[in-house]
Protein backbone atom coordinates (compact mmCIF):
# COMPACT_ATOMS: atom_id res chain seq x y z
CA UNK A 1 0.00 0.00 0.00
CA UNK A 2 1.32 3.40 -0.97
CA UNK A 3 0.52 6.79 0.48
CA UNK A 4 1.05 9.94 -1.57
CA UNK A 5 1.38 12.91 0.76
CA UNK A 6 1.63 15.63 -1.86
CA UNK A 7 1.50 16.09 -5.61
CA UNK A 8 2.86 19.38 -6.83
CA UNK A 9 0.99 21.29 -9.54
CA UNK A 10 2.18 24.22 -11.63
CA UNK A 11 0.03 26.85 -13.26
CA UNK A 12 0.16 27.03 -17.03
CA UNK A 13 -0.07 30.35 -18.85
CA UNK A 14 -2.41 30.99 -21.76
CA UNK A 15 -0.10 32.89 -24.12
CA UNK A 16 -3.01 34.25 -26.17
CA UNK A 17 -4.96 35.95 -23.42
CA UNK A 18 -2.05 36.07 -21.01
CA UNK A 19 -4.25 34.50 -18.38
CA UNK A 20 -3.68 31.61 -16.07
CA UNK A 21 -6.50 29.17 -16.63
CA UNK A 22 -5.46 25.57 -16.00
CA UNK A 23 -3.53 23.34 -13.66
CA UNK A 24 -0.72 21.27 -15.12
CA UNK A 25 0.79 18.38 -13.20
CA UNK A 26 4.56 18.58 -12.83
CA UNK A 27 4.72 14.80 -13.19
CA UNK A 28 3.14 14.05 -16.57
CA UNK A 29 2.70 10.38 -15.69
CA UNK A 30 0.15 11.24 -13.01
CA UNK A 31 -2.81 12.13 -15.21
CA UNK A 32 -6.35 12.16 -13.86
CA UNK A 33 -7.03 8.56 -14.90
CA UNK A 34 -3.91 7.35 -13.15
CA UNK A 35 -4.76 9.37 -10.05
CA UNK A 36 -8.23 7.84 -9.87
CA UNK A 37 -6.75 4.36 -10.14
CA UNK A 38 -4.65 5.14 -7.04
CA UNK A 39 -7.70 5.50 -4.82
CA UNK A 40 -8.07 5.23 -1.86
CA UNK A 41 -4.66 6.93 -1.72
CA UNK A 42 -4.87 10.34 -0.08
CA UNK A 43 -3.91 13.02 -2.60
CA UNK A 44 -3.36 16.59 -1.46
CA UNK A 45 -2.33 19.37 -3.84
CA UNK A 46 0.19 22.12 -3.19
CA UNK A 47 0.14 24.88 -5.79
CA UNK A 48 3.50 26.31 -6.84
CA UNK A 49 3.81 30.06 -7.29
CA UNK A 50 6.82 31.99 -8.60
CA UNK A 51 7.71 35.20 -6.80
CA UNK A 52 7.40 37.17 -10.04
CA UNK A 53 3.90 35.86 -10.77
CA UNK A 54 1.71 37.68 -8.27
CA UNK A 55 -1.26 37.55 -10.70
CA UNK A 56 -1.61 33.82 -10.15
CA UNK A 57 -2.84 34.36 -6.60
CA UNK A 58 -6.29 35.48 -7.82
CA UNK A 59 -6.69 32.17 -9.62
CA UNK A 60 -5.32 30.30 -6.60
CA UNK A 61 -8.08 31.79 -4.46
CA UNK A 62 -10.65 30.39 -6.91
CA UNK A 63 -9.00 26.97 -6.82
CA UNK A 64 -8.93 27.00 -3.02
CA UNK A 65 -12.62 27.87 -2.92
CA UNK A 66 -13.63 25.23 -5.49
CA UNK A 67 -11.38 22.41 -4.20
CA UNK A 68 -11.23 22.87 -0.42
CA UNK A 69 -10.43 19.21 0.28
CA UNK A 70 -7.76 18.79 -2.39
CA UNK A 71 -5.78 22.05 -2.35
CA UNK A 72 -4.05 22.50 0.98
CA UNK A 73 -1.06 24.77 0.40
CA UNK A 74 1.11 27.01 -1.74
CA UNK A 75 4.81 26.66 -2.40
CA UNK A 76 6.61 29.92 -3.17
CA UNK A 77 9.68 29.52 -5.33
CA UNK A 78 11.94 31.44 -7.69
CA UNK A 79 15.12 33.50 -7.75
CA UNK A 80 16.35 35.22 -4.62
CA UNK A 81 16.26 38.68 -6.26
CA UNK A 82 12.63 38.17 -7.27
CA UNK A 83 11.80 37.11 -3.75
CA UNK A 84 13.41 40.27 -2.39
CA UNK A 85 11.46 42.46 -4.83
CA UNK A 86 8.00 40.91 -4.68
CA UNK A 87 7.39 38.92 -1.52
CA UNK A 88 5.69 41.87 0.24
CA UNK A 89 3.04 41.89 -2.51
CA UNK A 90 1.84 38.42 -1.48
CA UNK A 91 0.92 39.44 2.05
CA UNK A 92 -2.69 40.51 1.37
CA UNK A 93 -3.37 37.37 -0.67
CA UNK A 94 -2.04 35.06 2.01
CA UNK A 95 -4.42 36.61 4.51
CA UNK A 96 -7.35 35.82 2.19
CA UNK A 97 -6.12 32.28 1.52
CA UNK A 98 -5.85 31.66 5.25
CA UNK A 99 -9.64 31.76 5.27
CA UNK A 100 -9.57 28.59 3.15
CA UNK A 101 -7.04 26.98 5.51
CA UNK A 102 -4.24 27.25 2.96
CA UNK A 103 -0.76 26.80 4.43
CA UNK A 104 2.55 27.97 3.04
CA UNK A 105 6.00 26.70 2.31
CA UNK A 106 8.93 28.15 0.37
CA UNK A 107 11.67 26.69 -1.79
CA UNK A 108 14.84 28.70 -1.13
CA UNK A 109 17.56 26.38 -2.31
CA UNK A 110 20.08 28.99 -3.47
CA UNK A 111 19.29 31.87 -1.12
CA UNK A 112 22.22 33.49 0.68
CA UNK A 113 20.41 36.38 2.40
CA UNK A 114 19.49 34.85 5.75
CA UNK A 115 17.71 37.96 6.94
CA UNK A 116 15.51 37.84 3.83
CA UNK A 117 14.61 34.24 4.61
CA UNK A 118 13.75 35.22 8.17
CA UNK A 119 11.58 38.14 7.02
CA UNK A 120 9.67 36.02 4.48
CA UNK A 121 9.02 33.29 7.03
CA UNK A 122 7.56 35.75 9.53
CA UNK A 123 5.75 37.90 6.95
CA UNK A 124 4.01 35.08 5.06
CA UNK A 125 3.72 32.56 7.91
CA UNK A 126 5.91 30.02 6.14
CA UNK A 127 5.79 26.64 7.90
CA UNK A 128 8.12 24.55 5.75
CA UNK A 129 11.37 25.34 3.94
CA UNK A 130 12.76 23.34 1.04
CA UNK A 131 16.53 22.95 0.89
CA UNK A 132 17.35 26.22 2.69
CA UNK A 133 20.76 24.82 3.60
CA UNK A 134 22.38 28.22 4.09
CA UNK A 135 20.53 28.46 7.40
CA UNK A 136 22.34 25.38 8.68
CA UNK A 137 25.69 27.02 8.05
CA UNK A 138 24.75 29.86 10.41
CA UNK A 139 24.44 28.96 14.09
CA UNK A 140 22.41 32.11 14.86
CA UNK A 141 19.79 31.63 12.15
CA UNK A 142 19.63 27.87 12.64
CA UNK A 143 18.85 28.49 16.30
CA UNK A 144 16.25 31.20 15.62
CA UNK A 145 14.54 29.80 12.53
CA UNK A 146 14.81 26.02 12.67
CA UNK A 147 14.92 25.39 16.41
CA UNK A 148 13.12 28.18 18.27
CA UNK A 149 10.51 28.87 15.58
CA UNK A 150 10.09 25.19 14.75
CA UNK A 151 10.21 25.65 10.98
CA UNK A 152 10.27 22.29 9.21
CA UNK A 153 13.22 21.73 6.86
CA UNK A 154 12.81 19.40 3.88
CA UNK A 155 15.90 18.15 2.10
CA UNK A 156 16.63 16.04 -0.94
CA UNK A 157 19.87 14.00 -0.56
CA UNK A 158 20.26 13.60 -4.33
CA UNK A 159 19.84 17.21 -5.42
CA UNK A 160 22.70 19.39 -6.65
CA UNK A 161 22.03 21.94 -3.91
CA UNK A 162 22.32 19.26 -1.24
CA UNK A 163 25.62 18.07 -2.69
CA UNK A 164 27.08 21.57 -2.43
CA UNK A 165 25.81 22.10 1.12
CA UNK A 166 26.94 18.64 2.17
CA UNK A 167 30.51 19.46 1.13
CA UNK A 168 30.46 22.47 3.46
CA UNK A 169 28.99 20.83 6.53
CA UNK A 170 32.41 19.95 7.97
CA UNK A 171 33.22 23.66 8.10
CA UNK A 172 30.35 24.44 10.44
CA UNK A 173 31.61 26.00 13.66
CA UNK A 174 28.87 25.90 16.23
CA UNK A 175 28.81 26.04 19.99
CA UNK A 176 27.57 22.56 20.64
CA UNK A 177 25.02 22.05 23.38
CA UNK A 178 23.95 18.84 25.03
CA UNK A 179 20.84 18.24 22.93
CA UNK A 180 19.09 14.93 22.73
CA UNK A 181 16.13 13.87 20.66
CA UNK A 182 13.27 11.96 22.18
CA UNK A 183 13.89 9.18 19.69
CA UNK A 184 17.51 8.59 20.71
CA UNK A 185 16.75 5.79 23.15
CA UNK A 186 17.72 2.85 20.94
CA UNK A 187 19.66 4.57 18.20
CA UNK A 188 23.36 5.12 17.60
CA UNK A 189 23.13 8.89 17.17
CA UNK A 190 25.07 9.44 20.40
CA UNK A 191 28.11 7.93 18.71
CA UNK A 192 28.04 10.54 15.96
CA UNK A 193 30.68 12.78 17.47
CA UNK A 194 32.66 10.01 19.14
CA UNK A 195 33.24 7.58 16.29
CA UNK A 196 34.39 8.76 12.90
CA UNK A 197 35.64 6.43 10.25
CA UNK A 198 37.58 8.21 7.49
CA UNK A 199 36.61 5.45 5.07
CA UNK A 200 32.88 6.10 5.44
CA UNK A 201 30.90 7.75 2.67
CA UNK A 202 30.83 11.52 3.06
CA UNK A 203 27.62 12.00 1.08
CA UNK A 204 25.57 11.79 4.29
CA UNK A 205 27.50 14.30 6.40
CA UNK A 206 24.66 16.82 6.34
CA UNK A 207 21.99 14.28 7.27
CA UNK A 208 24.14 12.88 10.06
CA UNK A 209 24.77 16.40 11.32
CA UNK A 210 21.04 17.16 11.39
CA UNK A 211 20.47 13.92 13.30
CA UNK A 212 22.70 15.26 16.09
CA UNK A 213 20.78 18.54 16.40
CA UNK A 214 17.20 19.40 17.32
CA UNK A 215 16.35 20.17 13.70
CA UNK A 216 12.80 19.33 12.67
CA UNK A 217 13.31 17.90 9.19
CA UNK A 218 12.30 15.20 6.73
CA UNK A 219 13.55 13.76 3.44
CA UNK A 220 11.91 13.86 0.03
CA UNK A 221 12.66 13.40 -3.66
CA UNK A 222 11.70 16.49 -5.64
CA UNK A 223 12.05 15.16 -9.18
CA UNK A 224 12.20 11.35 -9.35
CA UNK A 225 12.17 11.44 -13.15
CA UNK A 226 15.03 13.95 -13.31
CA UNK A 227 17.22 12.41 -10.62
CA UNK A 228 16.23 8.82 -11.49
CA UNK A 229 15.65 8.03 -7.83
CA UNK A 230 12.51 7.73 -5.74
CA UNK A 231 12.11 8.28 -2.01
CA UNK A 232 12.20 4.50 -1.52
CA UNK A 233 15.60 4.25 -3.20
CA UNK A 234 16.89 7.16 -1.09
CA UNK A 235 15.84 5.40 2.13
CA UNK A 236 17.30 2.13 0.91
CA UNK A 237 20.59 3.85 0.14
CA UNK A 238 20.65 5.44 3.59
CA UNK A 239 19.95 2.16 5.35
CA UNK A 240 22.55 0.24 3.37
CA UNK A 241 25.39 2.77 3.17
CA UNK A 242 24.78 4.89 6.26
CA UNK A 243 23.49 2.23 8.64
CA UNK A 244 25.82 3.33 11.41
CA UNK A 245 23.75 6.47 11.96
CA UNK A 246 20.53 5.79 10.02
CA UNK A 247 18.39 3.10 11.61
CA UNK A 248 14.83 1.82 11.50
CA UNK A 249 14.06 4.21 14.34
CA UNK A 250 15.32 7.18 12.34
CA UNK A 251 13.24 6.19 9.34
CA UNK A 252 10.06 6.03 11.38
CA UNK A 253 10.87 9.38 12.98
CA UNK A 254 11.40 10.97 9.55
CA UNK A 255 8.16 9.54 8.20
CA UNK A 256 6.18 10.70 11.21
CA UNK A 257 7.86 14.09 10.98
CA UNK A 258 6.87 14.39 7.33
CA UNK A 259 3.25 13.61 8.20
CA UNK A 260 3.14 15.97 11.19
CA UNK A 261 4.54 18.84 9.12
CA UNK A 262 2.28 18.13 6.13
CA UNK A 263 -0.69 20.32 5.27
CA UNK A 264 -3.21 17.51 5.66
CA UNK A 265 -6.03 17.60 8.22
CA UNK A 266 -5.30 16.54 11.77
CA UNK A 267 -7.62 13.55 11.36
CA UNK A 268 -5.70 12.32 8.31
CA UNK A 269 -2.37 12.96 10.04
CA UNK A 270 -3.46 10.80 12.97
CA UNK A 271 -4.54 8.00 10.63
CA UNK A 272 -1.26 8.12 8.72
CA UNK A 273 0.87 8.18 11.88
CA UNK A 274 -1.01 5.17 13.26
CA UNK A 275 -0.51 3.45 9.91
CA UNK A 276 3.23 4.17 10.03
CA UNK A 277 3.61 2.93 13.60
CA UNK A 278 1.66 -0.22 12.83
CA UNK A 279 3.89 -1.00 9.85
CA UNK A 280 7.07 -0.35 11.81
CA UNK A 281 6.12 -2.93 14.44
CA UNK A 282 7.86 -5.75 12.58
CA UNK A 283 10.91 -3.57 12.16
CA UNK A 284 11.09 -2.97 15.91
CA UNK A 285 10.41 -6.63 16.65
CA UNK A 286 13.32 -7.56 14.43
CA UNK A 287 15.46 -4.87 16.04
CA UNK A 288 14.53 -6.11 19.53
CA UNK A 289 15.28 -9.68 18.48
CA UNK A 290 18.69 -8.66 17.19
CA UNK A 291 19.35 -6.72 20.39
CA UNK A 292 18.33 -9.69 22.54
CA UNK A 293 20.45 -12.01 20.41
CA UNK A 294 23.38 -9.63 20.75
CA UNK A 295 22.87 -9.41 24.51
CA UNK A 296 22.75 -13.21 24.81
CA UNK A 297 25.83 -13.52 22.61
CA UNK A 298 27.66 -10.92 24.67
CA UNK A 299 26.65 -12.66 27.91
CA UNK A 300 27.78 -16.01 26.53
CA UNK A 301 31.06 -14.48 25.42
CA UNK A 302 31.52 -12.86 28.82
CA UNK A 303 30.74 -16.15 30.60
CA UNK A 304 33.23 -17.96 28.37
CA UNK A 305 35.84 -15.31 29.07
CA UNK A 306 35.17 -15.64 32.80
CA UNK A 307 35.52 -19.43 32.60
CA UNK A 308 38.73 -19.10 30.60
CA UNK A 309 40.08 -16.55 33.08
CA UNK A 310 39.06 -18.75 36.00
CA UNK A 311 40.66 -21.87 34.48
CA UNK A 312 43.76 -19.88 33.64
CA UNK A 313 43.94 -18.66 37.24
CA UNK A 314 43.49 -22.22 38.55
CA UNK A 315 46.17 -23.48 36.18
CA UNK A 316 48.49 -20.67 37.24
CA UNK A 317 47.88 -21.37 40.92
CA UNK A 318 48.40 -25.11 40.34
CA UNK A 319 51.62 -24.50 38.41
CA UNK A 320 52.83 -22.13 41.14
CA UNK A 321 51.99 -24.70 43.80
CA UNK A 322 53.75 -27.49 41.88
CA UNK A 323 56.77 -25.25 41.38
CA UNK A 324 56.89 -24.40 45.07
CA UNK A 325 56.53 -28.09 46.02
CA UNK A 326 59.32 -28.95 43.60
CA UNK A 327 61.55 -26.32 45.14
CA UNK A 328 60.74 -27.60 48.64
CA UNK A 329 61.48 -31.19 47.58
CA UNK A 330 64.75 -30.08 46.04
CA UNK A 331 65.67 -28.22 49.21
CA UNK A 332 64.79 -31.26 51.36
CA UNK A 333 66.79 -33.51 49.05
CA UNK A 334 69.78 -31.16 49.23
CA UNK A 335 69.51 -31.08 53.02
CA UNK A 336 69.39 -34.88 53.11
CA UNK A 337 72.50 -35.08 50.94
CA UNK A 338 74.31 -32.55 53.11
CA UNK A 339 73.28 -34.44 56.27
CA UNK A 340 74.47 -37.72 54.81
CA UNK A 341 77.81 -36.18 53.76
CA UNK A 342 78.22 -34.67 57.22
CA UNK A 343 77.52 -38.03 58.87
CA UNK A 344 80.02 -39.78 56.57
CA UNK A 345 82.67 -37.18 57.43
CA UNK A 346 82.05 -37.77 61.14
CA UNK A 347 82.39 -41.55 60.67
CA UNK A 348 85.70 -41.07 58.84
CA UNK A 349 86.99 -38.84 61.66
CA UNK A 350 86.04 -41.46 64.27
CA UNK A 351 87.80 -44.23 62.34
CA UNK A 352 90.95 -42.11 62.08
CA UNK A 353 90.96 -41.42 65.82
CA UNK A 354 90.61 -45.11 66.62
CA UNK A 355 93.59 -46.02 64.41
CA UNK A 356 95.72 -43.45 66.15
Amino acid sequence: EVIIDCIRFFTSTNLVNNEIDTLTESNTILDKTTMKSFLPIHIKIILSCNWNNIKSLNQFICFARNYPNEIVGIDFYGEEDDCRKYWHNFYKYTKILRYYRIQYQATMNNYKDLQLIDDVIKGLNIERLYEAYEIILSSKHMENILIKSGIHLILCPISNVYTIANSQVNNISLTRTERKRKYQSTSSINNLNNEKNPNELTSFNLINYLQSELIDYSITSFSPLYYKQSLSSIYKNLLEKNKKFFTCEHMQWLNENAVKSSFASQKLKTELINYIRENYTNCYQQTNFLQQFQEITNKWQQDMNNIIDKNAQIALEFATKMHQEKIIKRQIHQQQIQTKLFEEEEDDDNDTNQLE
